[in-house]
Parts: C-alpha cells; structure tokens; sequence
C-alpha cells in the first residue's frame, strides 16, 4: 500500500466511527451518516460504501464522502487524511501491519476483529 498516495487514509482500514443515539456509523468522524440503525459493526465495516472508500484510497480516487479532507487540503490546510498518516501513533508499525494485512484486495474486505479504533459520539440534541 502506498501511503505516499495523496488519496490514501489509515482511518478506512483502522477505525469505524459509532454516532449514538442512532447507531449510525462512519469511518471517520467527518464524514456523514454513512450507514444508519446499524445493527453489526462487522457487518458496516464491511459495507459496500465502506469497501468503496478503502479501494478508493488506494487507486489515488478521491471519494465523495470524504470531501471534507479533499477540501481542507484544497485550502491549504492539513487534513485528518494527512494526520492519519502521521498522528496516529498509537498504532505500532507492526499493528498497522497487521491490519493493511488482513485487507483482501480483491473484495474489499477487512478483519474486523483487527480494528484497533472503535470510535463512540453522543449527539446530545
């Protein structure tokens, strides 16, 4: 995986982000609702959307629901795309390993249980 890519993002492969009371997810938490009443968390990691947003990223497409990394960057300010790359220094190396590993190229599919971020908002509305 080329994490030089300027499309490339850890969040897809590493995190899955839960917006309660709803149980809607996302792989990052700004995007949108991608995926609403979720009733796995297996099962929406490896959603048609979220295998979309992972191929995306690593053919250098830039996907639409994360527009705003795409417009944070057009402004020349630094991205969570760009600090994923970078910030996340609570994945090792070899976690991280781990993780791009279990990735199966051809589907679009990750381990699950691999995922070390499980990400939980409350809209308090």
């Amino acid at each position: 995986m080329d994490k030089s890519s300027s499309t490339f993002c850890m969040y897809p492969f590493s995190h899955i982000n839960v917006k309660l009371p709803d149980v809607s997810v996302a792989q990052c938490f700004r995007q949108p609702n991608l995926i609403h009443n979720v009733e796995s968390f297996e099962v929406a990691f490896n959603d048609t959307i979220f295998k979309d947003i992972r191929k995306s990223a690593l053919l250098g497409k830039k996907h639409p629901a994360c527009n705003q990394c795409w417009e944070h960057e057009a402004s020349g300010a630094i991205s969570y795309r760009v600090k994923s790359l970078s910030d996340i220094t609570e994945i090792t190396e070899k976690e991280e390993q781990v993780i791009l590993d279990t990735y199966n190229k051809e589907t679009g599919t990750l381990d699950f249980t691999k995922v070390p971020f499980i990400e939980l908002r409350v809209n308090r509305q």
